[in-house]
Order: structure tokens, then C-alpha cells, then sequence
């Protein structure tokens, strides 16, 4: 994996499509601020999760994990603090 640009004192937002098992959006968070990021979100269409990334998420640097309504993440919500489903409520 490979950063280009400088995220010195920035927040950042990972934008992503899916995320089963949570591995590549974690490494990509962990890089940013590791770089110097001050937050890093994400955001993705499919909250798929399987096993263990909704433990993953929880122990990673992600602040919030915005997940769209196209899968339940009502169960989700309840065993990851940060995962979020962005449908209204």
C-alpha cells in the first residue's frame, strides 16, 4: 500500500465500495495516521463483515465506520460502537 500526498494534520475519510473483513481499511488507517493524520473515518456501501471485522474495526484507529442501509446492521451496531448505518432512523 502507498500514500500519495501529505495528510500532515488532516482528517481523513476512507471511501470504500465493501468491507468483509475490515483488513485493508484498518492498514489503510493505521498508514494515515502513522503519516500524521489527526482522524480517519470511513464510509462504505456494503458493511459485509465477516469474521473478525467487526473486531478489527473496534481495535483499529477508525473513528467512525459509516455503513449504508444495502445489508441490516442492526445486530452490527450493537457489537461495533463505531459502525454507524447511515439510513434515518
Amino acid at each position: 500500500m502507498i500514500l500519495v500526498g501529505d495528510v500532515t494534520g488532516k482528517k481523513c475519510v476512507l471511501v470504500d465500495d465493501m468491507c468483509d473483513t475490515g483488513g485493508t481499511l484498518c492498514k489503510a488507517a493505521d498508514m494515515l495516521m502513522a503519516s500524521g493524520a489527526t482522524e480517519v473515518h470511513a464510509l462504505v456501501s456494503h458493511g459485509v463483515f465477516s469474521e473478525p471485522a467487526l473486531d478489527k474495526i473496534s481495535n483499529s484507529c477508525l473513528g467512525e465506520f459509516i455503513v449504508t442501509d444495502t445489508i441490516p446492521m442492526d445486530e452490527n451496531q450493537k457489537l461495533c460502537a463505531k459502525v454507524r448505518g447511515s439510513a434515518a432512523e
